[in-house]
């Protein structure tokens, strides 16, 4: 919102235009991010029609468009989570993977509150508990990663709590607690590939064919992605309200397999 107020104050005016843009700038370099990470890990060609399947799906549209904060927020946290592998998977000790990380996680709490920190966290966990890799925690600069990321947080929650403005942190609240009845059948198993459109009718035969590679799973990379997927519905259902938007957490693992599924199509 201070960037949505930046860009009308630059303009001159409010409008729908200076409003959106923020949105619009933060799926830009989302879909740039996503594209070098996958062509770095798998390939070029995977990488452009992986792109190609998450930016033109009718969810990511729609939240690239949308005035509240969801795309800014997404970015950040696909940021923090590449970042995460670069530690956890592909065994980087660069301290800028390790830092960045803690870096993204705390702007996307300041943006859209703690679950910035926790979707990563949560996600990184259960990779590391399934692939026993708990050797790379100390990769990860957890104790002065965590102080970093609490000296980027807490002065402005802080700020907003001494200067009396309960409307903010009671908003917070609300959000946080904000739950509908859950319905797994209609949130995993219809509104998933609905919103993924055009690409759902991929879904079965690019089960079926990457199925014939199950063994794979347990591969570092593979394993991950899928810990980020099954976790992304999950937290979908338990955390979510008339608009889901928290689907689209589950979009960029999902942009990937359909990108390599395609990938191996176009080889046959």
């Amino acid at each position: 919102f201070w960037l949505a107020t930046l860009f009308s104050l630059l303009c001159g005016t409010v409008n729908e235009w200076t409003i959106r843009l923020p949105c619009a700038i933060s799926a830009t370099e989302l879909a740039l991010i996503f594209y070098c990470f996958v062509r770095k890990r798998i390939g070029t060609r995977c990488a452009f029609l992986a792109t190609l399947v998450l930016i033109s799906s009718v969810l990511t549209i729609h939240v690239e468009r949308h005035v509240p904060v969801n795309m800014m927020f997404y970015l950040f946290i696909s940021i923090a989570t590449f970042f995460l592998m670069e530690i956890l998977v592909f065994d980087s000790e660069r301290l800028v993977h390790a830092y960045g990380a803690w870096v993204s996680m705390a702007l996307a709490c300041l943006t859209n509150g703690p679950i910035g920190i926790l979707f990563p966290a949560v996600v990184a966990c259960l990779y590391l508990a399934l692939s026993g890799r708990w050797h790379r925690i100390g990769a990860l600069r957890p104790v002065t990663g965590v102080l970093l990321c609490v000296a980027l947080t807490v002065p402005w929650f802080a700020y907003v709590e001494w200067s009396g403005a309960r409307a903010a942190t009671d908003a917070l609240a609300a959000h946080l607690h904000h739950r509908k009845s859950l319905d797994p059948d209609h949130q995993i198993f219809f509104r998933f590939p609905l919103v993924f459109s055009p690409w759902c009718f991929l879904f079965v035969p690019a089960i079926i064919t990457l199925w014939r590679e199950k063994s794979k799973i347990w591969e570092k990379g593979v394993l991950f992605h899928f810990v980020w997927f099954l976790f992304a519905l999950l937290f979908s259902e338990s955390l979510s309200g008339q608009h889901n938007h928290y689907l689209f957490l589950a979009y960029i693992p999902t942009a990937i397999a359909l990108g390599f599924y395609l990938n191996k199509f176009l080889e046959m």
